[in-house]
């Protein structure tokens, strides 16, 4: 019966929907739809009530069936991928939003194992810029757990912002109308905010634009008017913020006018008078902030003076120094360097888990055999490191250039010894790969970014995290310099 339905022509659509009218005793609507569209229904045989409820009922099952969802995204994105290149980037952008809320849509509709096989079909191509949104989401099988995921509700719950001119925006409306694709035009209407602008297509503007804010245009457009305080807020700005007022009751001035005889002289009227609140934060000096700083050890401040002395005022005839250092033969093996300021350290991480580090005021050692001793290897170049046990992604030298701290995909932090060549801590708190590592200005602080999505501050003197940053929806890559 479901095939014979879906084999029905146009004809016959219309003669369902002027009995639909009919049955619901819309005569206005029935007259003018019998006008336009020039339909006889006299000219058919008529229609059962309960077939024209099959069909209605056969036709909204159609349309929301799983095969429905597998098969528009895949024309879709076959027309994607064929359209011309020109329009390509931008029509791009849409593929990944309607691909996630297509697999939310089944899971929500209770079709778990038909939105696990749509998720592992089609994630390929966005694995490189959304795995971990990806990683996030394939847990989601069941409507309980898509309530409970954050990713998830963020997702239903807001809109995605995408950028694009108007020739592709007519272009992706002309399509999913032809094709009757109502599925993904329902999603591009409740979860795509598109910004069409007139003109041509641009390159970066679907990368800068496309993003999740969390608020409506015009909170967002709210929030950019506001004035931004740049630094230490100063007396005068602190009273702008803080211009609050109270009322204290005050006597009123009123002309004197002696009382008569034998009655007592009234009391002054009071009346309210405006004053200024005064600030319950204490202005604080930035030389004498609360945070326990360490002291430099005497070497360490001599070493800075003479740097000062020696600076030279940068001009025509004056220019900077430059020093250049190249790594030969490091294809896929050199993930990162760190320099010292004074240019007296090299260090390097490697792919082998090793940290090779060269002292460059020293002299090399005419030795050519190798020796290895409390993790490290020293040959006549340089100072091999081993401790961590899997890629080395970032590592950074203290201000005095006494401490080297490197993390690693094994989930670790280490701190080293530049004066030893030596491993002195691990740090153990993430739970997956620590992306990057960088010393406070000051030393003794360091702070770490990982891709359990959190960023951690620690103090060399402490094996534990003091603080722990969380709230972020996907990785934290790097720290803030």
């Amino acid at each position: 019966y479901q095939r014979r339905v879906r084999g029905m022509g146009d004809k016959d659509v219309e003669l369902f929907v002027l009995k639909y009218l009919r049955m619901k005793g819309l005569k206005q609507a029935e007259a003018i739809f019998k006008h336009e569209a020039k339909v006889d229904d006299h000219a058919a045989n008529p229609l059962e009530n309960s077939s024209l409820s099959n069909y209605i009922h056969l036709y909204s099952l159609e349309e929301n069936s799983p095969s429905r969802y597998e098969e528009s995204y895949s024309q879709f994105r076959t027309w994607v991928h064929s359209s011309l290149d020109k329009y390509k980037r931008e029509l791009m952008s849409v593929l990944y939003p309607a691909f996630i809320h297509c697999y939310l849509d089944l899971v929500s509709k209770g079709y778990s194992e038909e939105a696990r096989t749509f998720m592992e079909k089609h994630k390929t191509e966005h694995m490189d810029r959304q795995s971990g949104d990806l990683q996030r989401l394939q847990g989601v099988t069941t409507i309980q757990q898509m309530k409970e995921n954050e990713l998830a509700k963020m997702f239903r719950n807001n809109k995605f912002n995408i950028r694009i001119c108007n020739y592709s925006f007519q272009l992706l409306i002309n399509f999913l109308q032809d094709k009757k694709f109502m599925l993904l035009l329902s999603i591009v209407n409740q979860y795509l905010n598109i910004k069409v602008f007139i003109g041509q297509p641009e390159e970066e503007a679907e990368r800068e634009f496309r993003a999740i804010t969390g608020a409506t245009e015009e909170q967002t457009n709210e929030l950019h008017k506001r004035e931004v305080y740049w630094g230490i807020i100063d007396k005068l700005q602190r009273k702008q913020l803080e211009g609050i007022t109270e009322t204290e009751e005050q006597p009123e001035e009123q002309p004197k006018v002696p009382p008569k005889e034998g009655e007592p002289t009234p009391p002054p009227k009071k009346v309210k008078k405006e004053k200024p609140v005064v600030s319950q934060y204490p202005e604080v000096d930035p030389s004498k902030l609360p945070v326990p700083l360490p002291k430099l050890n005497e070497a360490a401040e001599l070493q800075f003076l003479e740097d000062i002395r020696k600076r030279v005022s940068l001009s025509a005839t004056t220019l900077p120094s430059t020093c250049f250092y190249t790594f030969f033969n490091t294809h896929n093996s050199l993930n990162c360097v760190e320099i010292s300021k004074d240019g007296s350290i090299v260090v390097g991480g490697f792919s082998d888990s090793t940290l090779k580090l060269w002292d460059l005021k020293q002299e090399k050692s005419r030795s050519s055999v190798s020796k290895a001793k409390r993790g490290k290897v020293e040959s006549q170049e340089f100072t091999q490191l081993i401790g961590h046990s899997g890629p080395i992604f970032s590592a950074s030298l203290s201000p005095d250039n006494q401490f080297l701290i490197s993390c690693s995909e094994d989930s670790t932090i280490r701190l080293w010894s530049t004066e030893i060549k030596s491993n002195l801590v691990c740090y153990m708190g993430h739970h997956y790969p620590v992306w990057d590592v960088d010393f406070s200005p000051v030393g003794y602080y360091f702070a770490s970014a990982s891709h359990d999505r959190t960023a951690r501050l620690w103090s060399t003197d402490h094996i534990f995290p003091l603080r722990i940053f969380a709230g972020h929806l996907s990785d934290v890559d790097v720290c803030c310099r």
